[in-house]
Formats: structure tokens, sequence, C-alpha cells
């Protein structure tokens, strides 16, 4: 039993970054030998290092927590949810073309930014910043899409974050 490969992140409870590269692989291949879309967002939490400092990490990893409770619930079965890193997650939209996407993308931003998150007892607002990535649109290998949807985060952070970026 414990040489099952953990693929669940134990902080959040969704799944982790080792399981989204296995299934990135997987989808992708998919995506191009039955030459049907695929997107990927990127979901940064803006000012995570912020909220640190004035609440501390037990309440970031509260924050966390909730952010990945908001995004599952908003997304489709057939959509997979992962933690991508410290502050970020990954969405693997399947079948899923870049207006699709959008949409997806668009009711998680305005539902984290709508939230109160409690910390010391008080509501604090919190945003995020999404970077989307479809193939074949933006690219033509899992490579470049990864790299596309981590661009696509960087400037919608820089552009003035809580917004959604993407090539058109």
């Amino acid at each position: 039993m414990d040489d099952l490969p953990v693929i669940i992140d134990k902080l959040t409870g969704v799944y982790n970054h080792r399981y989204f590269q296995e299934t990135i692989e997987t989808e992708f291949r998919k995506s191009y030998e039955d030459s049907k879309v695929l997107s990927l967002m990127l979901i940064d939490i803006d000012s995570l290092q912020r909220f640190n400092y004035d609440y501390g990490h037990v309440e970031g990893d509260n924050l966390l927590i909730r952010i990945g409770e908001i995004t599952k619930n908003l997304l489709r079965d057939t959509d997979l949810l992962c933690r991508y890193g410290g502050d970020e997650f990954a969405v693997i939209c399947m079948n899923t073309g870049k207006k699709e996407a959008i949409v997806i993308a668009e009711k998680i931003r305005q539902s984290v930014e709508d939230y109160d998150f409690i910390a010391e007892n008080k509501p604090v607002k919190m945003t995020v910043s999404i970077g989307l990535a479809t193939f074949p649109d933006d690219c033509d290998t899992k490579a470049k899409l990864i790299w596309v949807a981590d661009e696509n985060t960087y400037l919608a952070k820089k552009s003035g974050r809580n917004r959604i970026f993407y090539k058109t």
C-alpha cells in the first residue's frame, strides 16, 4: 500500500504537481492524436506573500485550501484541478476551446474576488491572476502549452492582477 504513488496534495486535497505532469502529458497526446482542443489555465493567488506576512502562514494555508475548494466547485466533471506550486493551481480543460475556457476562468476569478476570506476573525478580500493557453491555437507541444499559460499568468499579474490573460 505504501508503494502507491501519492497523487493528492496533502494541504489542499486536490491533485498534486506530479499528477498534473502525468495527466497533461497523457491529455496533450490524446488531443494531438485526435485533433481535439485542450486548454490549460494557471491560477496564481495575488499577494499571497503579503497575506502570509499580515496574517501568518496558517491563515495562508487556509486561504489556499479555500481557493482550491472554490475553484473545484466551479469546474465541470471533465476538468482537472491540480496544485501547481506554492501559490498556484492548474486546471486542465479537456476538449475545451479558448472561448469556453475563458468563461470558466472568469467564473473562478470573479468567485474568488467576491468571496470574503476570514483571517483573524475579519473578512479579507483576495484575487487571482489567471493565464490561459489552448492547443492548437497557442502551441504545438505540451511544453509550449505550459510555457504559454505560465507566461500569460505573468502578464496578467504584470498588467494589474485580478485578471485573465490569453492571446487572441
